[in-house]
């Protein structure tokens, strides 16, 4: 962890997304009423809101920086998540939702521009970051056969990321926030193993999909590293491979509820790792 921490930063805001999570699961559950199952994932949302308000600050107006932004963005998911689970929004609504989201992910991490003198330039501004939140909005929500699959290509995703930033020498803190994301999705993918119950619905899909996007998004903005910019296609290929690990899970209903979510994990981590040494080959 020493050898780590140097590259991560302070492991306070990772420890705030995977305690947040943890301890926000039983009160979800506790106070939520009929609604605390399906509203298990706002807890990993919970915690990285936590997690970014510690980083870079609860600025809910204009934040003046790109990474002060990313708070602002898991809330916004956050709330939206937990709406569409809370009034058990069918799955189009929830496409839908996913499709504005990743609209609005791409105008806000660009500046949130008011005016369009030129459209064109504007639209080829936005086309990357509405293709990264859309793929990831679109792998999270996407229905999956194991409870544990989407907190699998999560986590896989989360740590591929944060090594691929790693690697192509980003400074630190451009790093926290992945960082804190890998936290929070390996506690809550725990959790799911422990306690098969707990889901991530559109409550957790969304806040996490917009945080892994986020922090994605504004690495590559705030750095322009060539080498993150080929690694994003390999990355994405997580939520493709670890969906084909069901193919071969143990067909014995213990075996498979231990064994299919490290399947899907070790899938995950195959394009998750591979990003990453793309984007170290390639270099920032």
């Amino acid at each position: 962890m020493q050898v780590v921490l140097p590259w991560l930063g302070a492991p306070e805001p990772m420890i705030l997304a995977a305690l947040g999570t943890i301890l926000c699961v039983p009160l979800i559950r506790r106070f939520a009423g009929a609604a605390g199952l399906r509203l298990t994932g706002a807890a990993l949302g919970l915690g990285l809101v936590m997690a970014g308000w510690y980083l870079f600050g609860a600025r809910l107006i204009t934040p003046r920086l790109l990474f002060e932004r990313l708070p602002v963005l898991v809330a916004f998911g956050l709330a939206v998540g937990v709406l569409l689970d809370l009034f058990r929004a069918p799955r189009l609504v929830q496409w839908l939702a996913a499709a504005l989201a990743a609209l609005a992910t791409g105008w806000w991490l660009i500046g949130a521009p008011t005016e369009f003198p030129d459209a064109l330039a504007f639209a080829t501004r936005m086309a990357l970051p509405v293709a990264i939140a859309a793929v990831a909005l679109a792998g999270l929500l996407r229905p999956q056969p194991e409870p544990a699959g989407q907190s699998a290509m999560l986590l896989a995703a989360a740590l591929g990321l944060a090594a691929a930033a790693v690697l192509a020498g980003l400074p630190a803190p451009t790093l926290a926030f992945a960082a804190s994301l890998a936290a929070g999705a390996a506690a809550f993918f725990v959790l799911q193993l422990l306690f098969p119950a707990v889901t991530l619905g559109a409550a957790g899909a969304f806040p996490a999909a917009l945080a892994l996007a986020g922090s994605a998004i504004a690495m590559w903005i705030a750095t322009r590293a060539s080498g993150l910019a080929f690694a994003f296609p390999v990355l994405a290929c997580v939520f493709l491979a670890a969906p084909m690990a069901q193919r071969i899970a143990p067909r014995g209903k213990v075996a498979r509820r231990v064994m299919a979510p490290l399947l899907w994990l070790g899938a995950g981590l195959v394009p998750a790792l591979a990003g990453a040494v793309l984007a170290w080959a390639i270099g920032a």
